[in-house]
């Protein structure tokens, strides 16, 4: 359905991503219909009857010819809305942990609250605790931690239940193919100044087995938010990292020293320690300015080309006035 915001009508559209969710597909597409104006299933290269069960509910399917991973699909995700036109987009899961029936909280946040981003928060309603399985709370939480710290947040991180604006769906271009996606998401929203909020939402686990494996989800998260402050903060993620290597490869040649003046002999291992502490720790920080010396060139041309652009534009608007 369309949704009439303030005397117009609203493009909206639910995008599920998918891989072997024969299952459940068609129930989650069908209940999804009801709330937006076209469901959009990503198909990530099943080999089941996922496609044909989603194009049974009146879901538009787009295929992956193979499997991409979860971040593959949420960037098929964002191009889709992009080249519908949607005016907010709302993903969500195809395995029915995430009910469709609360698509309408997610919007009317987004709508009312002015939001760009909305997530679909378990943590929120304190009874959510009962539903997810400790080891995965336990998991949800570090990563959360982790990825706070660069979204300047407080949200839960992991959920794929989540509604973005018409701005922040043009603005957004996701670049990881893994599970780390949901983590560069928010940080890139909060880099972007999109304004970003939270509702309560209900979880479903059953209790088959799932797809992912919550190490190599965790670990795949872990690796993005590594990535992203190597790329975006190389003095901090080298430069800092290269002195602490340093600062041991010192520690561990002062006892190196003193050892052989005390004994006269050469201590292999420490020596062997400190030659490796203080090669590492030195070609970090070198890494380290290197990096951003090209970083901040890289910024310093595109201002540069930026000023060019307004120039030209000034420059063309003051022949248009004296025509």
């Amino acid at each position: 359905m369309k949704r009439r915001i303030q005397n117009e009508i609203m493009k909206t559209i639910a995008v599920i991503p998918a891989y072997m969710e024969e299952n459940t597909i068609g129930n989650i597409a069908e209940n999804a219909k009801t709330h937006v104006s076209q469901v959009i299933v990503i198909d990530d290269g099943s080999t089941d009857n996922t496609s044909t069960n989603a194009k049974a509910a009146g879901a538009i399917v787009i295929r992956h010819r193979k499997n991409k991973g979860y971040g593959g699909a949420i960037k098929s995700a964002f191009y889709a809305a992009r080249k519908y036109n949607a005016d907010a987009m709302v993903i969500l899961d195809a395995d029915k942990q995430h009910d469709p029936g609360e698509i309408p909280v997610l919007l009317d946040s987004l709508y009312k609250k002015n939001y760009d981003v909305v997530v679909g928060s378990r943590f929120l309603d304190s009874r959510n605790g009962k539903n997810i399985p400790f080891y995965r709370k336990i998991g949800m939480k570090f990563l959360d931690l982790f990825t706070n710290t660069f979204a300047k947040g407080d949200f839960d991180t992991q959920s794929g239940f989540r509604a973005y604006s018409r701005k922040a769906i043009q603005l957004i271009e996701p670049d990881e193919n893994g599970m780390g996606v949901g983590s560069e998401v928010l940080i890139k929203a909060k880099k972007l100044s999109l304004s970003i909020g939270q509702v309560p939402i209900t979880v479903n686990y059953d209790t088959r087995k799932p797809l992912r494996n919550p190490l190599m989800h965790g670990g795949t998260v872990i690796m993005t938010l590594v990535k992203i402050v190597a790329e975006k903060h190389p003095l901090v993620f080298f430069g800092v990292t290269g002195f602490v290597l340093l600062t041991g490869g010192m520690v561990t040649g002062s006892l190196v020293i003193n050892r052989y003046n005390a004994l006269h002999e050469l201590p292999v291992g420490f020596a062997l320690i400190t030659l490796l502490f203080s090669i590492v720790g030195i070609f970090m920080i070198t890494s380290a300015l290197t990096l951003y010396a090209i970083q901040d060139s890289i910024k310093r041309t595109l201002q540069d080309r930026e000023l060019e652009r307004r120039e030209m534009e000034l420059a063309m608007e003051n022949i248009e006035t004296k025509y």
